[in-house]
């Protein structure tokens, strides 16, 4: 029977006669030194949302510590989040997450540490969408000679951010506001 620790050695040895044999059993020196690992970035990520990746422990017969810094884990999927310290045994499965950024465009990350290895996890939101919802005026026709009209009121809709407002031959207003030639910005 094998040692209950790590690196110790049991003997036993068998007589027959007069011919002695040592019979040796040693037990494997503990490894706490975990294969290293790596997360593929997450790209075009739509702002405020939780993204994931996974990775198996592995190359330790130990339990070792993991930690995370600016993003979560969890062990073997049993639905605790964590970030603080806990620890992990070899063939354990780990996901990470992380809230991506707020704003367009923007990256943020995540580290989990496992023993002496750790990963990043990279996520770039995406570009905002500025495609405008096609819009259309009703044309006057048979107008009075110089006499002002007004348009139709129009809906802005589609882009996720402002965008650029300009009018040519004419001046516009938003939302009931004052009447303006000069160019602006408008939100959906």
């Amino acid at each position: 029977h094998s040692a209950d620790a790590f690196g110790q050695t049991v003997y036993a040895n068998l007589t027959v006669g007069d011919y002695t044999d040592d019979y040796e059993i040693i037990t494997v020196e503990e490894d706490g030194l975990p294969d290293s690992f790596e997360f593929a970035p997450q790209y075009n990520a739509n702002p405020n949302t939780y993204y994931e990746r996974s990775m198996i422990v592995s190359g330790i017969n130990t339990a070792i510590v993991i930690s995370s810094t600016d993003g979560q884990y969890m062990i073997n999927n049993d639905g605790i989040w964590r970030s603080a310290a806990h620890s992990v045994n070899n063939g354990d499965g780990v996901t990470v997450r992380r809230m991506s950024a707020t704003g367009f465009e923007q990256v943020g990350s995540m580290t989990l540490n496992v023993g002496d290895q750790s990963a990043e996890f990279v996520i770039t939101t995406r570009a905002a969408d500025v495609s405008m919802e096609p819009f259309s005026f009703i044309d006057v026709t048979n107008a009075e000679l110089n006499t002002s009209y007004t348009s139709n009121s129009i809906t802005i809709s589609g882009p996720e951010v402002p965008v650029a407002i300009s009018v040519a031959g004419g001046q516009y207003s938003i939302e009931g506001g004052g009447w303006t030639s000069a160019a602006g910005m408008i939100s959906a």
